[in-house]
């Protein structure tokens, strides 16, 4: 089924000592401090590139509180961006999420809601192309899972999620914004312990102030998730909608496959996509999205990851110059984990794209990325 991931974060603080075991509420609190430094060829990706450097410090704190079957989870962020080249302008973004996770003997239900306050130089590389300084995207998105399992091999799934997407700052017409709807109701088999089955009936609308550009889709979809074994596993699915985007109609496939194998010292993982994805222009856009990862671990100390990542967008969408065509990047990271608590992170990108135009002109960016980043053992009490 269509899922919106829900982040639990550990760690707790408590402010009295614990009266009763059973009644006993486990509070922790987990702050984390990045700081990072990059040189970047073609940070807005134009024709014309020009070089610049940038300084980034954000900071992380998990405040979670639980107790029997239910779990709260708090997590402000804020990340201070700052680039050598002033055209740039402010980059900072900051975010807060707020999560509940409550779990019965036959139901759960987790809830999660998120504020996110970002600059278009993050949230438009793999959307719009449009990576406009001093502009930011404020979005503000809630999530709803609930499931009840009516027998062993029975569950009944239900999921439902909001967004709503605006846009400020210097070219902030650029971006009409949108609010988003989407929902699902499934009920899946549990064939055995390793594979399950889902079929599921779904829906979305997007809300655009933009005069005809309002879409929705409505459909069904199968899914498949099978565990071959303790390190290898695969989640398939295949869903079929009707369609209408800014006014036409059509018939329209949804896919999605994730496959996963590990082994001692090495890990892969390989997914593609298909689906219908709200871009801050005010339209609903199909997307085919491949990635792939190779992670190896030389010691216990050390990991290297070589990524992939490709976005192919609807040649429609393309000509209507509501996106570019095609986003590549290739990825190689080194980290080292010198102590328990710190990491320090070496990373290099090779990113191609071609431009939201007609002609569809194609640019280059290399990026090189130093980060060193710090999480203290988390703060654990009892009340």
């Amino acid at each position: 089924m269509r899922q919106l991931g829900i982040t639990a974060a550990l760690g707790g603080y408590t402010l009295a000592p614990c009266f009763s075991p059973a009644r006993a509420a486990e509070w922790s609190l987990t702050p984390s401090y990045n700081a990072t430094v990059d040189f970047d060829t073609n940070r807005q990706q134009r024709t014309e590139p020009a070089d610049s450097g940038a300084a980034f410090l954000s900071f992380d704190l998990k405040l979670q509180r639980a107790v029997e079957n239910l779990v709260f989870t708090l997590e402000p962020f804020y990340e201070f961006r700052r680039f050598t080249d002033r055209v740039y302008g402010n980059g900072d973004n900051r975010s807060v999420t707020a999560a509940m996770a409550w779990t019965g003997e036959r139901n759960s239900v987790n809830f999660n809601s998120s504020y996110l306050n970002q600059s278009t130089l993050t949230t438009e590389a793999f959307a719009t192309g449009i990576l406009a300084s001093d502009t930011y995207q404020r979005n503000s998105t809630s999530a709803l899972n609930w499931t009840w399992s009516q027998t062993e091999r029975h569950q009944l799934i239900t999921q439902l999620n909001y967004s709503h997407v605006d846009y400020y700052g210097l070219f902030e017409s650029l971006f009409p914004g949108y609010q988003y709807f989407s929902g699902s109701l499934g009920e899946r088999y549990l064939l055995d312990e390793r594979t399950s089955i889902t079929l599921s009936g779904f829906g979305d609308f997007l809300d655009s102030p933009l005069p005809g550009a309002s879409s929705h889709e409505a459909g069904l979809q199968l899914e498949l998730i099978h565990q071959f074994s303790e390190r290898m596993s695969l989640d398939a699915s295949v869903g079929e909608s009707r369609r209408v985007l800014a006014g036409s109609s059509s018939n329209g496939t949804t896919a999605s496959v994730t496959a996963t194998r590990a082994w001692d010292r090495d890990k892969l993982s390989l997914q593609y996509q298909r689906s219908l994805v709200p871009y801050g222009n005010g339209f609903l856009v199909e997307r085919q999205q491949y990635t792939g990862s190779l992670t190896h671990s030389f010691t216990e100390y050390v990991d290297a990851t070589l990524g992939y990542t490709n976005v192919h967008n609807n040649e429609t969408a393309v000509l209507l110059r509501l996106d570019h065509r095609s986003y590549s990047d290739i990825d190689v990271s080194m980290v080292w984990r010198p102590r328990e608590t710190v990491a320090v992170t070496l990373r290099g990108d090779a990113i191609r794209s071609q431009l939201v135009d007609t002609a569809g002109d194609e640019v280059r960016e290399w990026r090189a990325a130093l980060s060193l980043v710090w999480f203290p053992h988390p703060l654990l009490r009892s009340w």
